[in-house]
C-alpha cells in the first residue's frame, strides 16, 4: 500500500476515534457546543452536586438546631439531688412495684438499694413473671428478714399478654398508698431518692414524675450508643408542654415512674397496654390523657441503671421493642428511618469530602462539636460524660443498625418473642398504643374505671 494511502487512513481514524483529545480547547469547547446530551449530562451533574451539598448543609444544621433544644431543656432540667426532701411526719405511702424475669444477677443489688432506703412509710412489691433462675428465691429471702418486701409470683401468662404489662397489672392490684412507683430489676437507689422524689412531686404538684437515670457499667462504645440516644430524646422533648394537663406531649422512663395513685385510678390501667413493648412510654400516655401533669428530672447520683453490658447485647435486647415504636411494624418505615439515622449521623462527616465549599465543612465541624459541647455543659449537674459524645455520629449508626436488625429479625419470625413467648406481628399491631410514626392512639374520652384500682 502506498505511504500516502496510510497517512490518510492513519488522518481519518485519530480525527474519529481520539482526534478531539489532541484538539486545542477552543475547538473542543465548538465540539461540545453543538452536542446537547454533553449538555443535559452537565446540567444533571451539576444539579446533583447542588443538591447535594444543600442536603448535607441542612442535616448539619439540623445537627445544631437539636443540640441547641438539648442545651436549653438541659439548662432547664431539674437536679432531683437538689430536693426538696418530704417531710417526714407527712410523708405519705409509697408501693414500689417492680416486675422482672430471670433477673438473679441484678435484682439482690436493686431490693437492696431500695430496703435501704431512709423513707418511713413504704414498701416492696416484686412481681416474679415466670423465672427459671433464682429471681423468687432471691426475693423470698430478703422478704423473710424485711415485711416491707412482698414477692409474688406468676406461673402462667394469659393469652393476649405481654409478660412485663402483665405483671405489673398484678402487682398495681396488690398496691396502697398515695404513690405508686414502678421501676424495673436492673435499677439502684439512693437512700433519699424516694423522699426527693415524693418532695418534688408534692413541691411541683405534679401526678407523674420520671426520671433519667445514670447507665452504670458498659462498654465505651455501649455509652456512646446510650448516651446518643439519650441526647436526642431529651432534645425532643418540650418541658412546659410535659407539665400541661390539656397536652397529649408525654414522656416516662421505665428505670423510675412515680405515680399518684388517684390518677392511675382515672386510667384505663395496664389491660390497655397488655400488647404494648414501650411500656413506659405507654404509661406516661396515660397519664397525660387522664389530664395528668409530668414532670422529667435528671436522677444524676440517685437512680442508676445497669441497662446492657455492651453494644451486642444492647441490640438484642432493643430487638423486641425498637421495630415496633419506631416504625410500627412496617419494614418500609424501618428502612426509611434507618437510612434517614444514617444520613444524618454522617453529614457533619461528608461535609469535609474535598471540594465542597469550606462554609459547608465550618457548619459541619460546628455540628461534630455541638455534641461534646452540651456534654460539657451538663457534666457536673447530670453525670453527662464527655469523651463518648466525640463519637456521637457512631452511636447514630449503631441505632440504625439496631433497627435494622430488629426490623430484619421481626419479619423473618413473623412477630417477636419476649420473656419466652412469641407474640405475631398482627396481634402486635392490634395492640399497639405508642407509635414514633403516624398517629398515636389515645385512651378515649372516659377512661375512668369508677375511682377503681386499674388492672
Amino acid at each position: 500500500m502506498p505511504l500516502e494511502r496510510l497517512s490518510y487512513l492513519h488522518g481519518r481514524f485519530t480525527e474519529d476515534r481520539s482526534g478531539p483529545l489532541r484538539q486545542k480547547p477552543e475547538q473542543r469547547a465548538d465540539r461540545k457546543a453543538g452536542n446537547p446530551i454533553l449538555h443535559l449530562g452537565e446540567f444533571l451533574l451539576g444539579a446533583l452536586f447542588a443538591l447535594t451539598n444543600a442536603a448535607i448543609l441542612a442535616l448539619c444544621l439540623a445537627w445544631l438546631l437539636i443540640y441547641a433544644r438539648l442545651a436549653w431543656n438541659l439548662a432547664h432540667l431539674h437536679d432531683l439531688a437538689q430536693g426538696p426532701r418530704v417531710d417526714p411526719k407527712s410523708a405519705p405511702r409509697i408501693t414500689v412495684v417492680i416486675a422482672g424475669r430471670d433477673e438473679a444477677q441484678a435484682l439482690h443489688g436493686t431490693l437492696s438499694s431500695l430496703l435501704a432506703s431512709d423513707y418511713p412509710d413504704f414498701r416492696i412489691i416484686f412481681v416474679d413473671d415466670r423465672s427459671s433462675d433464682a429471681s423468687g428465691v432471691i426475693a423470698r429471702q430478703l422478704a423473710q428478714d424485711d415485711a416491707r418486701l412482698l414477692p409474688l409470683r406468676i406461673d402462667h401468662l394469659p393469652s393476649g399478654w405481654l409478660g412485663k404489662p402483665h405483671a405489673l397489672a398484678r402487682g398495681l392490684q396488690e398496691a396502697d398508698g398515695e404513690w405508686v412507683l414502678f421501676s424495673d430489676a436492673d435499677v439502684r437507689f439512693a437512700p433519699d431518692t424516694l423522699a426527693l422524689a415524693v418532695g418534688l412531686a408534692v413541691r411541683q404538684n405534679v401526678d407523674h414524675l420520671t426520671a433519667f437515670p445514670d447507665l452504670l457499667g458498659g462498654t465505651f462504645w455501649l455509652r456512646v450508643a446510650a448516651g446518643t440516644f439519650g441526647a436526642h430524646l431529651l432534645a425532643g422533648l418540650h418541658l412546659k408542654k410535659l407539665r400541661d394537663p390539656n397536652s397529649s406531649h408525654s414522656m416516662g422512663v421505665g428505670a423510675f415512674n412515680l405515680v399518684r395513685s388517684s390518677l392511675l385510678a382515672r386510667t384505663p390501667g395496664f389491660s390497655w397496654l397488655r400488647m404494648e413493648v414501650a411500656d413506659d412510654l405507654g404509661l406516661a400516655q396515660m397519664i397525660k390523657d387522664a389530664g395528668g401533669k409530668t414532670m422529667i428530672v435528671s436522677g444524676h447520683g440517685q437512680v442508676g441503671l445497669a441497662w446492657y453490658p455492651h453494644v451486642p447485647a444492647m441490640i438484642r435486647g432493643l430487638e423486641k421493642n425498637t421495630y415496633g415504636v419506631v416504625a410500627g411494624y412496617r419494614p418500609t418505615r424501618a428502612l426509611l428511618a434507618a437510612l434517614a439515622m444514617a444520613a444524618f449521623a454522617l453529614a457533619p462527616l461528608l461535609a469535609w469530602w474535598p471540594g465542597l465549599p469550606a462554609g459547608i465543612a465550618a457548619v459541619g465541624a460546628a455540628a461534630l462539636l455541638a455534641p461534646p459541647l452540651c456534654a460539657l455543659l451538663g457534666r457536673r449537674r447530670f453525670g453527662l460524660q464527655w469523651a463518648p459524645s466525640f463519637f456521637t455520629p457512631v452511636g447514630l449508626l449503631i441505632l440504625s443498625w439496631a433497627l435494622l436488625l430488629s426490623g430484619l429479625h421481626c419479619g423473618r419470625q413473623g412477630g417477636i418473642r419476649w420473656r419466652g413467648t412469641f407474640y405475631p406481628v398482627a396481634a402486635l399491631r392490634q395492640g399497639q398504643r405508642v407509635r414514633i410514626w403516624g398517629t398515636t392512639r389515645r385512651v378515649g374520652p372516659s377512661p375512668g374505671v369508677s375511682g377503681k384500682k386499674p388492672l
